[in-house]
């Protein structure tokens, strides 16, 4: 394939990519100038902090050796399309910036690094798309390629215990349309079937014309420890048993994951684990039983 039937594919796809820079030296210029007005943003905006000084020289630094990467694992044809695109994702990831800034000004919401996250996985979508319907190159091949610019990126511009963004989705939607409610739930299945107890249950209640739908959680006494507390409420998958006293305590599954439908037939309720909250054996915990939530 010659390098006009690339070109021609690739505007055939991509049409704003007609807009093309004459040389890529200029796509790495404009890449270089595009990043650190991503870095202005993320850290005077999202962040509100100061702290540039050190931070868009990192930035800079990573996005040139990185792009030095890629001249080592990529032909010179293929090379200067990698140039090419990554200006075209680094405009793609601004603009996503932007527009969660305009979004949350708008509709008076918090600001949320949610957004600069978006705009790095849009960023090496972008780029594998190509890489691997037009130049031909392999998915494993482009992943790689594509992912390392803007994940280095993003590691140095947002704080370690911010970085939880980028698997901490926010899974639980509610709206009207047409004069009709909608609740969106997570698709792993213990997340829809405590979502759906939690909310959409009591929603669905009140809606009906009950009114004692409110939860009512039991307190008693954990038998696990939970020493990494996080800025999220838990509900944790635990099952009542009677320890060596008598006593009626709470087990926690053994697994937290979300896509291991056994720890709902295996336990008994829910516990209720607090914002920035640790628990120790024996202290009291609040515990919804499945038989007042399903």
């Amino acid at each position: 394939m010659s390098d006009s039937d690339d070109i021609q594919n690739i505007h055939g796809r991509y049409k704003f990519t007609l807009i093309s820079p004459a040389s890529f030296y200029v796509s790495l210029i404009f890449s270089v100038v595009t990043a650190s007005i991503i870095s202005a943003l993320t850290i005077f905006i999202y962040l509100e902090s100061g702290e540039i000084i050190f931070t868009l020289p990192a930035v800079i630094a990573v996005l040139l050796a990185i792009q030095y990467f890629d001249s080592r694992f990529t032909t010179h044809k293929e090379y200067s399309k990698s140039l090419h695109m990554s200006l075209f994702g680094n405009v793609l990831w601004l603009i996503t910036i932007v527009g969660g800034i305009i979004g949350s000004t708008i509709l008076s919401k918090e600001l949320s690094v949610f957004y600069v996250a978006v705009g790095m996985y849009i960023f090496a979508s972008f780029r594998i798309g190509i890489m691997t319907t037009t130049l031909g190159i392999s998915l494993k091949k482009s992943c790689v390629l594509c992912f390392v610019q803007p994940l280095a990126i993003f590691l140095l511009l947002i704080p370690i215990d911010m970085w939880s963004v980028l698997y901490d989705i926010q899974s639980l939607a509610f709206g009207i349309v047409k004069d009709t409610p909608f609740i969106g739930v997570p698709g792993n299945p213990v997340s829809l079937f405590v979502t759906f107890s939690i909310f959409a249950r009591p929603f669905i209640q009140k809606t009906t014309g009950q009114t004692d739908v409110e939860h009512k959680p039991l307190k008693i006494k954990s038998a696990f420890d939970w020493s990494k507390p996080d800025k999220r409420r838990e509900f944790i998958r635990t099952k009542r048993v009677l320890n060596d006293h008598g006593q009626w305590v709470i087990e926690a599954f053994n697994s937290r994951s979300s896509g291991v439908l056994t720890s709902s037939t295996w336990s008994d309720g829910i516990a209720i684990i607090p914002e920035n909250a640790t628990i120790k054996k024996g202290e009291d915990i609040d515990f919804l039983p499945f038989e007042g939530i399903v």
